[in-house]
């Protein structure tokens, strides 16, 4: 359940893989489904908002790890997930099929369907925390060239 709910959050709420490894319980809200980001690179600290359904597998995850039926008792100093970024990196590697994928390209892909579903660039900004807007630009050109791509290659309908 660990390592199928580590990718899920990865891909659901596009953090860099270290920044997940390193929330802890104080950074996790069960109750208002929010997780607060620790900032890496120069990057911004936010709070991302997660799917119900999300915040409920991680909160019964928590509790059940540390073998506690309270929240409250919990360390909120304890990390969620208690992993290397070595292990996690083994432990993606025993799963992907594609050797050549790094856990990364779950960002990216949170980053592209955000901007796809959104189109507003300003909000995959500031869900990746990025202080440049030009390093969040890349989403746009990227979904840009493959809808027109698809747009020459099938037709508009």
């Amino acid at each position: 359940m660990r390592n199928a709910l580590l990718f899920q959050c990865l891909l659901d709420l596009g953090p860099r893989v270290q920044e997940l490894l390193n929330a802890k319980i104080r950074d996790f809200n069960p109750f208002q489904a929010t997780i607060f980001i620790r900032a890496l690179k120069g990057s911004r600290d936010r709070e991302i908002p997660m799917a119900i359904g999300l915040a409920r597998a991680v909160r019964k995850f928590v509790l059940d790890w540390f073998g506690v039926k309270d929240w409250h008792l919990l360390d909120p100093d304890a990390k969620i997930f208690n992993l290397s970024y070595d292990r996690a990196y083994q432990i993606w590697q025993f799963y992907t099929p594609n050797k050549e994928k790094t856990m990364h390209c779950l960002r990216h892909t949170f980053a592209t369907n955000l901007y796809r579903k959104t189109k507003d660039i300003k909000l995959v900004q500031i869900a990746l925390g990025h202080k440049n807007i030009l390093n969040t630009q890349v989403y746009v050109d990227f979904v840009y060239a493959q809808d027109s791509m698809r747009a020459l290659m099938y037709g508009n309908g």
